[in-house]
């Protein structure tokens, strides 16, 4: 079903911040393109913020596609599959899971920065955080 706007009227896209939500968001980004409702903007705020670039970033066509495989680079296969289905190993694995892209990084996405590097006094401003995410 297609939304029906009134002349001047204009669709805003708003998605929140929360890693969580990130991934429904690009979901239910799809399902609004997939009824023919674009929006007119897009104004969010950290993972809600890198979602609305994907989706300004690109034509109309591609954004879907790009949102997918952002989302498939970006998030764990580490123990991701259990075969005890929803069991407390299966929160265990997560919490593993989660663990080890903090402690890691997730390529594509972010690497650490090892703490001797953000207190010895020898850090650019640039450098100043726990997470390096530049490309």
């Amino acid at each position: 079903m297609s939304l029906k706007l009134n002349e001047g009227e204009k669709t805003v896209l708003v998605l929140q911040g929360g890693g969580a939500l990130g991934a429904y968001q690009a979901g239910a980004y799809e399902a609004l393109s997939e009824a023919g409702n674009e929006p007119s903007w897009i104004a969010g705020i950290s993972i809600g913020a890198i979602n609305g670039a994907i989706i300004a970033g690109n034509r109309k066509e591609n954004r879907v596609s790009n949102l997918r495989a952002f989302w498939e680079t970006t998030s764990s296969s580490l123990l991701a599959r259990t075969p005890f289905g929803e069991t407390n190993i299966r929160g265990m694995m997560n919490e593993v899971a989660a663990n080890w892209a903090m402690a890691f990084g997730i390529d594509g996405f972010f690497k650490p920065r090892f703490p001797e590097l953000l207190f010895g006094g020898l850090t650019q401003p640039d450098e100043v955080s726990f997470y390096d995410t530049s490309p």
